[in-house]
This record gives structure tokens, C-alpha cells and sequence, in this order.
């Protein structure tokens, strides 16, 4: 039967004819989605850019960053918990065979006991583990901070490295059109032979700096990639812009300084070193452990229960806290020194860095806006005067090169400018990312 209806569908003409249109056109469909999804592919991957606020959180989402994160606040965290329980309670059992007129006897005891806190050690000993718990907390904006400050830093030189590629390659591909130019007319003898040679070596000249350009670029790229964890590939493309915005002005980041995160950490150590002091300190004042329990007497011909109370407290006489109330007192005025030399230098370094990173941002930006145009249009017009024969090669070379290290120190000026302004967010706690 099956085999009867499929002949019948190709000797009938109409139906097989509109079999095949239907086919047709099901492929057609088929072939432009496809088409349309390898052209939104290319286009993906010749679009895929990658901008510092990017890298930044692709450095600081890595699984062991989180966890490095986590690790730190939850051993901190297990420290305020071990100071918020109290102490287990002690049973105690006792089972003593005497010696009584009447034969041997047996005394058993059963005894649980508790120790109290009755000076307030527990309570402070509990404030110093949450201020430790904020120490780590700003020790991981630190380290943050500290991750921020290399992907910007790495950014920064990969970004430079690659425009600085992207310049060597237009110094070539010019170089090289101007070698076929002159090949042509040096075979009809329009050009010298020397015009030609000396191009040729230009070409190795520009090539060779390009092949360093790029080994420069791919060293810069793979430190990118091992900061973020993230495979960069040739068609990725950073963007950005070197020179940075201008910083905000000198009073406001002086009035920051104080919140950056070292500093605040730091603080917040030398409080928990002096809550422990405080907790040393009245170790004169010992713990009470009170008891609770009942007795079981019995004798040949008497047996009899009884209910037993008891209190201990350790005479503070020869230890009473004060090798432990030296040592904290001792760390909490390290820890305050430390503090204060780091912000005395912070801000003898800020009025510094602060200038270097707005003089190098302007002298940037002057050398841009006036160097960088003139050279290009020296360039034009070497090679419009040596097409129309009135230039010589050497003077359109020397555009060329002119151009040339004019790009160079703009990029140079720029990554000065941008590692200035790192340096001074680094000083001051900003991030410029959240």
C-alpha cells in the first residue's frame, strides 16, 4: 500500500510538483536561518569588547575570590559565636565504698555545676570578636580594593599595548602601499631603484617592530586573562580610553582618606585589643561555679538520699589577669601607632600624587589636541607632494616615522596619566566601581 501511494504521488504531476516546491521552500527557510545565524555569530565575535568595569567584575566573581571572601568573614564570624555560648555544664559522678560499725557502706553522688560570669568578661570578650568581625570585613574591601587596583593597573597596559599595536600596524600597511606604488613606477622607470630598495627595508624595519608590538600585546593580554579568569581572544578587543577623567579635587579626597578600608580595619583592631585589656582587667573578679546535686547513703539496715550545694571561685592571688591586660594593652598601641604613621604618610604622599596625576592628565590632553592632528597632516601632505613628484621618499619617511613617535609619546603621556590616577584611587580607597 505504502509503496502503491508513493507512486502515485511522483507519476502524478501536480502533486509531486508541489511536493517539491514545499521542499524547496523548507530549505530556503532553513538556509536563511542558518545564514542569519552565522552572520549574528561573526558579528558577536568581531563585537566582542571587553571595558575595565568588565574585568573588574569578572576578577572579583572568580569562585575562589568569593571563597578567599566567605573564608574570612566566616572565621571571624566563629568567634563572635564562641563568644556568645556558655560554658557546658559539669556532671559529675562519685561512687565511695566506707566503713561503718555495722559492715561496709556505700556513699554515691551525682553533681552537675555551672560556672558564671558574674564581672562581664564574657559581654566584652563578645564585643571584641564583633569589632574583629568588622576588621575582617573591611580587610576584605582591602582585598578588593587591592584586585581593583592590579585588573585597572593590567587593563591599563593591555589597552595601551594594543593601540600601540594598532599604530604600528598602520605605520605598515602605509609603508607597504607606498612600496607597490614605487615598485610600479620604478618598473616603468618613472622611480629609482633606490627609492625601492630603500622602502623595502622600511618594510622590514615596520615589520619587525610589529612582530615585537604584538609579542608585547600578547604578554599584556594573557596577564589580563589570569587576573579574570577569562580566555581573551585575538577578535576581543579592549575598550576604553586611556587619559582618565579629571580626579575630584584635593579637599575632598583629603576628607576621604580616613574611610579607607586599611585605616578602618586598623581601627577597628586596636578597639578589640582594648575591649580585651578591659576583659583582663577584671579577671580580679573570677568566675562562681555553682553546684547542684543529691547524695545516696546507705549502711547495713539504712539508707537515706540528700540534696548537695556547692560554690567554688579561685583566689586571683597570684594570677589576676595582668600579663594578659599588658599584652592587649601593648597590641592595641602597636595597632594605633600603625594607623597613625599610615595615615600621616597617606597624606603627605596625596597632595603629591594628586598633582602628578592632573599635570600628566593635561599634559596628555594639550599634546593630543595639538601634536597629534599636526602630524597626521604632515603625513598627508608628504604624500601628496611625493605622488606629484615634487617630495623626495626620505621627507615622506620622515612624516611616516614623525607620526610615528608622536602616537608613541601620546600613548606614553596617557598611560602616565592613567597609572597616576590609579595610584591616587589606590591611596585614597576609591574604587570607581561601586
Amino acid at each position: 500500500m505504502r509503496g502503491d501511494y508513493v507512486f502515485r504521488i511522483f507519476t502524478d504531476g501536480a502533486t509531486y510538483t508541489r511536493l517539491v516546491r514545499v521542499m524547496l521552500r523548507y530549505w530556503f527557510s532553513t538556509l536563511l536561518a542558518l545564514t542569519a545565524n552565522i552572520t549574528i555569530a561573526q558579528e558577536l565575535v568581531q563585537e566582542a569588547k571587553l571595558t575595565e568595569r568588565a574585568a573588574i567584575e569578572f576578577a572579583l566573581e572568580r569562585p575562589a575570590f568569593r571563597q578567599t571572601e566567605e573564608a574570612r568573614i566566616g572565621i571571624a564570624d566563629s568567634a563572635v559565636l564562641e563568644k556568645s555560648v556558655l560554658p557546658n555544664p559539669v556532671v559529675s559522678i562519685g561512687h565511695e565504698r566506707v566503713s561503718v560499725p555495722a559492715g561496709n557502706g556505700r556513699e554515691s553522688t551525682v553533681m552537675v555545676s555551672q560556672a558564671f560570669d558574674i564581672s562581664g568578661r564574657r559581654a566584652l570578650g563578645k564585643e571584641a570578636a564583633e569589632t574583629r568581625l568588622q576588621a575582617a570585613q573591611f580587610d576584605v574591601k582591602s582585598l578588593q580594593l587591592r584586585t581593583i587596583i592590579d585588573v585597572r593597573r593590567t587593563f591599563a597596559d593591555s589597552l595601551y599595548r594594543q593601540q600601540q599595536l594598532d599604530a604600528h600596524k598602520t605605520w605598515l600597511k602605509r609603508i607597504k602601499s607606498i612600496t607597490e606604488t614605487v615598485s610600479r613606477l620604478a618598473g616603468g622607470g618613472e622611480a629609482s631603484g633606490y627609492d625601492r630598495r630603500r622602502l623595502e627595508r622600511e618594510v622590514q624595519i615596520a615589520q619587525s617592530k610589529l612582530n615585537a608590538a604584538e609579542a608585547d600585546a600578547s604578554r599584556a593580554t594573557g596577564l589580563l586573562a589570569g587576573l579574570i579568569a577569562r580566555p581573551i581572544g585575538q577578535s576581543d578587543t579592549l575598550e576604553g580610553n586611556l587619559i582618565p577623567d579629571a580626579p575630584p579635587t584635593l579637599e575632598t579626597l583629603a576628607s576621604t582618606i580616613e574611610r579607607h578600608p586599611d585605616l578602618a580595619s586598623l581601627d577597628a583592631q586596636a578597639t578589640a585589643f582594648e575591649r580585651d585589656r578591659q576583659a583582663a582587667s577584671r579577671l580580679k573578679t573570677p568566675d562562681v561555679t555553682l553546684g547542684i546535686g543529691a547524695k545516696h547513703v546507705q549502711e547495713p539496715g539504712f539508707s537515706d538520699n540528700g540534696l548537695m550545694l556547692s560554690m567554688s571561685v579561685p583566689i586571683p592571688v597570684f594570677n589576676f589577669g595582668q600579663a594578659q591586660e599588658q599584652q592587649a594593652k601593648s597590641q592595641a598601641m602597636m595597632v594605633q601607632a600603625e594607623r597613625s604613621l599610615k595615615l600621616a604618610r597617606t597624606q603627605a604622599e596625596l597632595a603629591g600624587v594628586w598633582n602628578q596625576a592632573t599635570q600628566l592628565r593635561e599634559a596628555a590632553l594639550s599634546f593630543q589636541n595639538d601634536s597629534v592632528t599636526s602630524s597626521q597632516e604632515l603625513s598627508h601632505i608628504a604624500e601628496a607632494s611625493y605622488r606629484a613628484g615634487e617630495g623626495s621618499l626620505l621627507e615622506l619617511l620622515d612624516a611616516y616615522r614623525s607620526e610615528l613617535e608622536t602616537n608613541a609619546i601620546k600613548l606614553d603621556l596617557s598611560l602616565r596619566a592613567r597609572l597616576a590616577r590609579i595610584e591616587l584611587d589606590a591611596l585614597t580607597g576609591v574604587t570607581q566601581y561601586e
